[in-house]
């Protein structure tokens, strides 16, 4: 069994220095567009609950540094089974500043995101009505660009945020969330020859 898992180990290792050796590709520049799927835990700060969510997500490149993101994260459920949430959506919107290195194959990048949740608390029985609640996010990630189609990403987001419910209790969304996978990209804007 050891030996099955250092022959597929080696071979996935193999099969990258493959895809870095393919001639040069220009993907990381003004233009470009990526999407992504993914299932991402959120770990909330205020107790021991990790909530689950699906991650949608786009990034359209205004200049080759600075792009402009939106993200959709549907609450899904969370481990804790007497848990303080029956929702806890969110759409964030905002700006990333990207640093490039290793040819442009490499994409480092932070941003600032402002949104909007949709919460929605519960009490033994009762569930508070869903509201929408402000939000604030800051992530950080590095995205693998494989071929000039798709690429390898992981994200990590603290997502800040309060939701007022009617029995006078406000709770703290306050959150950290990890996103990775496999994105896809495309150049809208066709690069100038000569």
């Amino acid at each position: 069994m050891v030996t099955r898992s250092i022959i597929i180990l080696l071979f996935l290792f193999n099969t990258l220095g493959v895809f870095a050796q393919q001639p040069k590709f220009d993907v990381l520049r003004k233009g470009l567009f990526r999407s992504q799927l993914s299932i991402s835990p959120g770990f909330l700060f205020s107790g021991a609950s990790t909530n689950i969510y699906l991650h949608g997500g786009f990034e359209y490149f205004l200049k080759d540094k600075v792009s402009f993101t939106g993200h959709g994260f549907w609450y899904i459920d969370n481990q804790k089974k007497n848990g303080d949430l029956k929702h806890n959506s969110s759409v964030l919107w905002g700006l990333r500043y990207h640093f490039p290195w290793r040819k442009k194959k490499i994409d480092s990048y932070i941003g600032l995101e402002p949104g909007v949740g949709f919460v929605q608390a519960k009490k033994s029985e009762s569930l508070s009505v869903m509201k929408a609640t402000p939000l604030i996010s800051a992530s950080a990630g590095l995205t693998f660009y494989v071929w000039k189609y798709f690429n390898f990403f992981v994200e990590t987001r603290y997502v800040h945020g309060h939701h007022s419910s009617e029995w006078n209790k406000t709770f703290k969304l306050d959150e950290f969330r990890i996103s990775a996978g496999l994105g896809w990209n495309v150049n809208l804007i066709r690069k100038k020859t000569g």
